[in-house]
C-alpha cells in the first residue's frame, strides 16, 4: 500500500498561515472594538475569538489536503496519477542514498482497446481497478505506484534490487491472470498485462535514463507475445 502520510499540503510560502491567523484576528478584533464602540458591549471575548480562529484555520487546511489528495490521485485505480508520482518521485531521485538502488516497472494492459470497443468502458474500467487493486496488494508503503493514463500503470521501488523487483512484476502478472474480470453470471475475461522492468543498482542513470529502460522492456515484452515480463538490470 501507498503511504499516505507521504502526501505533502499545497505549497505555501512559510508566511502564508500566519499572516491569515493574524489577519483573521485583527479583523476579529477589529469588529468587536467597533461594535463595543457603538453598543456598549462586546459580542466575543478573546478565549472566543481564539476558538473561532483556530477551527477555521483547521477546516482549511483540511480542505486543501482534500483537494491536493484529489488532485495527486486517480479515482479508478485508487493510485496516484502523473502529478503524484512526479511529486513524490522528485525526493526520491534526490537522495543520493536511494538512487544508487532503484527498480522502475512499467505495465500495460494487454488488449486494452479490444476490452473496451468489445465490452464497453464500463468493463474497461474494472479492469483498470482490478489491476489498481493488484498493484496495492504487491507494493510497500515505500513505494511509489502511479496510473500515468489509458491503461499505463508504473511503480517506483526504491531500495529494491533486480532481484527484489521481479519478485514484484511476477507475483502482479500472475495474481492479474488469475483474477478473471466478470462480464455477466456466464462470461468473464482473463486479464493479461505486459510488464517491463528496470533496475540500477549502484549506478549513477539519471531518471530520465531509468524510465526510458523500463519503457524499453515493456516494448520489447508487448512485442514479443505479451503477457510476459521483460527486465534489465544496469
Amino acid at each position: 500500500m501507498q503511504n499516505s502520510s507521504a502526501i505533502k499540503l499545497i505549497s505555501r510560502p512559510i508566511f502564508y498561515y500566519p499572516l491569515i491567523l493574524l489577519t483573521a484576528f485583527s479583523v476579529l478584533r477589529f469588529l468587536n472594538l467597533q461594535i463595543e464602540e457603538q453598543l456598549g458591549f462586546r459580542i466575543l471575548n478573546p478565549a472566543i475569538m481564539g476558538i473561532i480562529i483556530g477551527y477555521a484555520f483547521g477546516r482549511q487546511i483540511e480542505r486543501e489536503r482534500e483537494l491536493h489528495n484529489v488532485a495527486i490521485s486517480d479515482p479508478l485505480s485508487g493510485l496516484y496519477n502523473r502529478m503524484g508520482l512526479n511529486t513524490h518521485i522528485s525526493h526520491i531521485f534526490s537522495n543520493n542514498t536511494d538512487k544508487r538502488t532503484v527498480s522502475i516497472i512499467s505495465i500495460d494492459i494487454d488488449d486494452f482497446k479490444i476490452i473496451n470497443d468489445t465490452y464497453g468502458h464500463d468493463i474497461g474500467d474494472m479492469a483498470l481497478s482490478t489491476l489498481g487493486n493488484i498493484i496495492k496488494d504487491n507494493t510497500r508503503a515505500t513505494d511509489i505506484a502511479a496510473r500515468c493514463g489509458g491503461d499505463e500503470f508504473i511503480i517506483v521501488l526504491p531500495r529494491a534490487s533486480y532481484d527484489a523487483a521481479m519478485r514484484v512484476a511476477e507475483s502482479i502478472i500472475e495474481q492479474a491472470n488469475n483474477t478473471p474480470i466478470k462480464i455477466d453470471n456466464d462470461h468473464d475475461i482473463k486479464l493479461g498485462v505486459s510488464i517491463g522492468l528496470a533496475s540500477a543498482e549502484d549506478s549513477t542513470l539519471s531518471r530520465k535514463e531509468l524510465f526510458k529502460s523500463s519503457d524499453q522492456q515493456l516494448y520489447k515484452s508487448k512485442h514479443s507475445g505479451k503477457n510476459k515480463i521483460c527486465g534489465i538490470q544496469a
